[in-house]
Parts: C-alpha cells; sequence; structure tokens
C-alpha cells in the first residue's frame, strides 16, 4: 500500500514452484530481491491479492479458501472453508448493505 512494492501471486518463481504472493520492488532488480509476503507453510497455492481500501487488511485465497490477513498484526484466519470458490476476492464499498438493497 505504500508505493514501493506490488503485491504479485506467481509461481515457478525463486525456486518454489506453487503459488505463492511475492512482493516485488518497483526498483531495482526484482527477480533477486522480490521476498514472499506471507511465508506460512500453512498457506498454500495463494492467489488474488487483494488490499482492502485503508490498507490494514488483504484477503486472498488458499487453495481456493478465502482468507483474511491483517496486515498491522501479520496474523491471518481463513473465513470460511465450508464456502470454497473459485473466484477472485472483491471489497464491497463501506456503505453496502446487500444484493436486495441495490436499485
Amino acid at each position: 500500500p505504500d508505493s514501493s512494492a506490488m503485491l504479485i501471486a506467481a509461481r515457478d518463481f525463486q525456486g518454489i514452484a506453487e503459488n505463492r504472493l511475492w512482493q516485488v520492488p518497483l526498483i531495482g532488480n526484482a527477480d533477486e530481491v522480490a521476498t514472499q509476503y506471507i511465508a506460512d507453510p500453512f498457506l498454500d497455492h495463494l492467489d488474488y491479492p487483494r488490499f482492502s481500501a485503508d490498507g490494514r487488511y488483504l484477503a486472498f485465497r488458499s487453495a481456493y479458501e478465502l482468507v483474511l490477513y491483517d496486515v498491522e498484526a501479520a496474523t491471518w484466519r481463513a473465513l470460511d472453508a465450508a464456502m470454497m470458490g473459485n473466484t477472485p476476492v472483491i471489497w464491497s464499498p463501506p456503505t453496502f448493505e446487500n444484493e436486495s438493497a441495490c436499485r
């Protein structure tokens, strides 16, 4: 969120076969200095990272499970293992109530 780097999901990168989230600096030799953003063995096949509007949270999929990562506390939690899906994470506007409120 500070515009010094971008966050990507990549596989077969730096010798790691599965998808991981990488922080890639916008200047310099990105391939060599990119670092794993979340290096937790319990999370695998990470993709579709999306920061919240305030930058506090990062939502992403881990093997089709929705995960919420608290950037400030550096902690994560799976939101609902029973609702696994294959769609990207989308943050709703703060005033969003539900689909029935849309006109």
